[in-house]
């Protein structure tokens, strides 16, 4: 797993290693799926669009990843993990967050309603 950890970009701004992730065996890129999510953590990144595009091709195999990164504190991070992540992602994927968006669409945090997760819940929710 070390060496296959020299293929994950270097940094937020490793566009050039990022976009040979799509190039990559899917059984390589499998195994770097729990690592890549933390590429999204800012769209804004270089290498978080191409990461998404990336792991947009893992629709069931991102889910414990996403589900993963959306139980951290850092409702920044949740919002792009729901608008670029899960709102993509095909309806038999997206029903495992069923539980959260309800949750967070109903009964949201003070901080959640700030990164207005509470609406882009409701959005998500619309579309299953």
């Amino acid at each position: 797993m070390k060496d296959l950890k020299n293929l994950l970009p270097r940094n937020k701004y490793d566009v050039e290693q990022a976009k040979k992730l799509k190039d990559l065996d899917r059984s390589q890129v499998l195994l770097l799926l729990p690592d890549l999510i933390g590429y999204t953590q800012d769209i804004n990144w270089p290498v978080a669009p191409i990461v998404v595009e990336t792991l947009l091709t893992f629709p069931t195999e991102i889910i414990p990843s996403v589900q993963a990164a959306l139980a951290e504190d850092d409702d920044n991070w949740k919002w792009f993990l729901l608008n670029y992540l899960v709102s993509k992602l095909p309806l038999d994927s997206k029903f495992h967050f069923k539980g959260y968006l309800i949750r967070v669409a109903e009964t949201p945090t003070e901080s959640e309603m700030a990164e207005e997760l509470d609406h882009l819940s409701k959005s998500i929710l619309e579309t299953m």
